[in-house]
């Protein structure tokens, strides 16, 4: 009775409890001997451990665990294997969880990726892709906490224990092999930032500068950036948005590349003015803005959509509330809900480039139903209704003279019948760098806002960029206008950020990283052929189904320019392979294989 008894209690311990009963030194060794580095390899990245998660080698301010390459030489085994079964054991310095209780009475336990004076910043251990800030006055109190963030009875997700075998040979083997040739001892990629000069073009570039100035003897890469078409915007924008933003750009969009109006103005004449234009654009359009109920079921669809398509490769993320979560270098939306309706917001983000030819705002090759669930998820909190506007063709006719009296129709050529005269003022290189737009000043210019950072590389290119660009220069000034360094890294220029990368996913976990971050450029136009280039930049060919970011398409008239350059700047070394004189030999080398 004593044996049945004994034997049925056995039968009755989980996984991790036989393991912990277990020798580690005989599990050590048998993982060495009969463990499969393959299996151990799929398991690692698979959904329900998903220890990449946690440990990925390439983004050390993202993790909440060790870098499992880089442990000390003199780790053992069991403790490996300790590591594994009994996380809370012992904690590795760096990695020490803190537990948070807010004013409100939540509880909060993670690990402090920041903290000052006045706030806290840290990872949730429970959601290791949501980054936290807490306010120092909505904390009651902080305190170490005792349970690590690596989950307890892991193996217990395991099928047997042979599988725990090969997830311990997969470790023992990151842990003897070592951090990959040529990473930074930090583990994060060592990356360079593009010459002041070169990103100055981009700017210059960007803010359309030839619009006025003639850049004949300007190294100019590709097309200057082109105006949004008006035309669409009077169509399905909100009228009262468009004349806030007429009148008074930057308050309404902080960010934007569209100017204030020249002139030294008082806010009511900007207001009456924009008023005016704003009803002259309507009256050769028409308008279609009207708000519209919002898809509950669509806005928790759009908010998955945002935050793993790749949108946030350029903007800044958002929460279920579509309330922004600020991350630097992002490009700024604006106050979309009085901007656009439901109805609108579909028609852009289906196909961009009809509005803004640049490509700047890239297509995204989004389904009808995709469209609709982002414009759902993103204008969920409904703004002003423009139902009290009403079109004055009066006005309108004094809009169309504003229009070119205030020079909009040197952007905006394809609103006006008078003819704009670009290119007919001050050459580019012949400008002086501390006057005009740049001086900060208001005066009879472009009332652009530039930082002074903006500014400086601005005038950094004017004064140095007066020489032909070589090949690898062009292609990354290209880079870098259309962001596109966001998403890949050439030559150690760019590629996906810590802050970012938990955004880029796979619909495939055993492939790893490589299943979800974009591939490398370097030596791209090399490895490629010219016309699987193009299918992928221009015709939107997709050829990694398990990458949830999507290939932006930018237009071939935009980025069309960057097949030749890439194709003509990189080279291959030249191999050589083996010859076999015998054939059978040949044969059953092959065969081997």
């Amino acid at each position: 009775m004593w044996l049945v008894l004994s034997a049925s209690a056995a039968n009755g311990q989980t996984l991790t409890e036989k393991l912990i009963a277990d020798d580690p030194a005989r599990l050590a060794d048998e993982a060495r001997s009969h463990g499969n580095i393959i299996r151990g390899a799929i398991l690692f990245h698979q959904g329900n451990i998903n220890c990449a998660k946690c440990h990925r080698p390439s983004a050390e301010r993202d993790r909440i665990g060790p870098d499992l390459s880089r442990m000390e030489p003199e780790t053992t085994d069991a403790q490996l294997i300790e590591s594994i079964l009994q996380p809370s054991k012992t904690i590795k310095k760096g990695f020490e969880t803190t537990i948070l209780l807010g004013a409100d009475g939540q509880i909060h336990q993670g690990i402090i990726l920041n903290e000052d004076a006045e706030k806290v910043v840290f990872r949730n251990s429970q959601n290791v892709d949501q980054t936290l800030t807490l306010r120092r006055e909505d904390i009651e109190e902080m305190k170490p906490g005792t349970m690590s963030s690596m989950p307890e009875n892991l193996a217990n997700e395991l099928a047997d224990r042979q599988q725990f075998l090969d997830l311990l040979r997969y470790v023992i083997d990151i842990r003897e092999r070592g951090p990959e040739p040529g990473a930074a001892t930090s583990g994060v990629a060592v990356r360079r930032e593009l010459a002041p000069d070169l990103e100055g073009l981009a700017l210059i570039q960007e803010m359309n500068c030839v619009a006025c100035h003639r850049a004949e003897s300007f190294p100019m890469v590709a097309k200057a950036k082109q105006a949004p078409r008006l035309n669409w915007s009077a169509q399905w924008l909100n009228p009262e948005w468009v004349e806030r933003f007429v009148s008074n750009p930057h308050a309404v969009k902080p960010g934007t590349t569209m100017p204030a109006s020249p002139g030294l103005r008082d806010a009511a004449e900007s207001a009456q003015i924009a008023k005016a234009i704003t009803h002259f654009l309507v009256s050769r359009a028409g308008n279609q803005f009207q708000t519209q109920a919002i898809d509950a079921e669509a806005v928790t669809r759009g908010h998955e959509l945002f935050n793993s398509t790749g949108c946030v490769a350029c903007h800044s993320p958002r929460n279920d509330k579509a309330v922004e979560q600020p991350l630097a270098r992002s490009t700024p939306l604006g106050d979309l809900t009085s901007k656009y309706s439901v109805d609108g917001l579909v028609q852009f983000l289906e196909d961009p480039l009809v509005v803004r030819p640049s490509g700047h705002m890239p297509k995204m090759q989004l389904s009808h139903r995709e469209a609709t669930d982002l414009a759902n998820f993103l204008l969920q909190s409904p703004g002003k209704s423009s139902s009290s506007w009403r079109l004055d063709t009066e006005l309108a006719k004094q809009g169309e003279l504003l229009f070119v009296s205030n020079n909009c129709h040197i952007c905006h050529s394809e609103v006006s019948a008078e003819a704009p005269q670009p290119g007919s003022q001050v050459p580019l290189d012949k400008l002086r760098p501390e006057q005009g737009c740049l001086s900060g000043d208001r005066g009879n210019w472009p009332g652009f806002q530039f930082q002074d950072s903006e500014r400086q590389l601005i005038q950094t290119a004017l004064v140095s960029v007066s020489r032909e660009l070589e090949s690898e220069e062009q292609i990354e000034v290209s880079l870098h206008a259309f962001n596109c360094l966001a998403c890949h890294e050439r030559n150690s220029l760019g590629g996906v950020t810590a802050e970012r990368s938990p955004h880029f996913q796979t619909t495939n976990l055993n492939l790893g990283e490589q299943g979800r971050i974009p591939p490398t450029l370097t030596g791209v136009g090399a490895k490629l052929k010219a016309a699987w280039m193009r299918s992928v930049l221009a015709n939107g060919r997709t050829i990694r189904p398990y990458v949830k970011t999507r290939m932006p398409q930018y237009g071939e008239e935009n980025v069309g320019h960057l097949i030749d350059l890439l194709q003509a700047a990189d080279q291959l070394a030249e191999s050589r392979f083996a010859g076999f004189q015998n054939q059978e030999e040949l044969r059953n080398k092959g065969l081997e294989l």
